[in-house]
């Protein structure tokens, strides 16, 4: 399973959390202003462990992004 999808019509066929509409670019700039993956989960109650972290760290290899 993918941990990012784009679909059209769900945030404007931007890359998201898979299940989400939560985008990638969004995770991206909590994580720049500091959140651990703890304060994203407390944060998004509904959101799982292993896909977040699967989904950040492609993320952060597709885009070349590192965090702080």
């Amino acid at each position: 399973m993918n941990s990012i999808t784009e679909t059209p019509g769900v945030c404007g066929g931007e890359p998201c959390l898979a299940g989400t509409r939560i985008s990638m670019w969004h995770l991206q700039g909590l994580v720049e202003l500091g959140w651990s993956y703890e304060r994203l989960l407390s944060e998004y109650p509904h959101l799982n462990r292993w896909p977040l972290y699967d989904a950040l760290g492609r993320w952060m290899s597709a885009t070349n992004w590192r965090d702080a």
